[in-house]
């Protein structure tokens, strides 16, 4: 994959590994916020484990995530380009592919309070999109 195949969406490129006690905290509540917004933004999450899909395959079968698109990194491309200091590292990169935003450690992506910082770089709605009424 590459970042212009997320052209339109905001992309949180999320950067962990099965060891990290701190990511396995947050991916509850990545998989939260991919669930709600799934039309403006992707949650890509890119592990980081040497093993591959044989250590993380189960792991995700264990949370049941099924709505955060995972991607295999072993060994660990995406983090050097990117420089990660450390895991989770997560990457807001806005519908243009700007990188827009850094956030490293644990946190707690449904919240209100990071639903109300990502407002700003969701993808607007089209110009023609209405709302329609309700039938009664």
């Amino acid at each position: 994959m590459a970042l212009a195949d997320f052209k339109g969406k905001l992309v949180l490129l999320n950067l962990w590994a099965t060891w990290c006690q701190p990511c396995l905290k947050e991916m509850p509540s990545l998989e939260k916020l991919q669930g709600s917004r799934e039309d403006k933004l992707t949650v890509a999450a890119v592990s980081e484990d040497r093993g591959g899909k044989n250590v993380v395959e189960p792991f995700i079968a264990k949370l049941g995530l099924d709505k955060v698109k995972i991607y295999l990194d072993p060994k660990s491309a995406v983090g050097h380009a990117f420089s990660a200091r450390g895991l989770p590292t997560t990457l807001v990169i806005d519908p243009e592919g700007r990188l827009v935003g850094r956030v490293e450690g644990a946190a707690e992506w449904d919240s209100a309070k990071m639903t109300t910082a990502l407002q700003p770089f969701l993808p607007a709605a089209p110009e023609n999109a209405k709302l329609k009424r309700a039938d009664r």
